[in-house]
Order: C-alpha cells, then sequence, then structure tokens
C-alpha cells in the first residue's frame, strides 16, 4: 500500500532504508513486481536476521519495566494530572 500520509513516508524510511528490515512499495507497482518483493523480503537471511534482531529489541521494549512501557506509563500519569 502506498504510503499516504506524512508520518507513513518516515516510518516507510526508517524501515526499508534505515533498520533495513522491509522494502519500499510505490504506487504504481504492480502485483508481480509486489509479489517478487514479498518473495526477496521473505528469502533473503540477511533480511531475517534483521527482523529476528529487531523483534527482540522491541519485545525488550514493551515489557514491564521496559522503556516503552516506562514512557507509556509517564505519559498516562502526566495526563491523569491535569
Amino acid at each position: 500500500m502506498p504510503c499516504l500520509f506524512p508520518d507513513q513516508k518516515t516510518i516507510a524510511g526508517l524501515v526499508s532504508e534505515v533498520w533495513k528490515v522491509g522494502l519500499r512499495v510505490k504506487r504504481g507497482d504492480t502485483r508481480g513486481q509486489i509479489k517478487e518483493a514479498v518473495i526477496r523480503l521473505m528469502s533473503d537471511q540477511q533480511i531475517r536476521e534483521k527482523m529476528e534482531a529487531f523483534k527482540e529489541t522491541v519485545d525488550k521494549c514493551l515489557v514491564n519495566g521496559g522503556s516503552s512501557y516506562k514512557s507509556l506509563n509517564e505519559l498516562c500519569a502526566m495526563i491523569s494530572a491535569l
């Protein structure tokens, strides 16, 4: 799906160009081009290893006491204090 909102373009750039755990799909790409991109993504061992490392990092952030868990609790506390 092409990116429709500004944050989607930013995230697409991070995923494909910075973290290198995904590929960009452009407006106008054919079904065959998308199929090739998915096959490449699923068969590229280097990308799969990066995805696994990325998943482990995200999992650590989301557990009780992780950085995202703490940040969300802090945000909730700030909103509740208003």
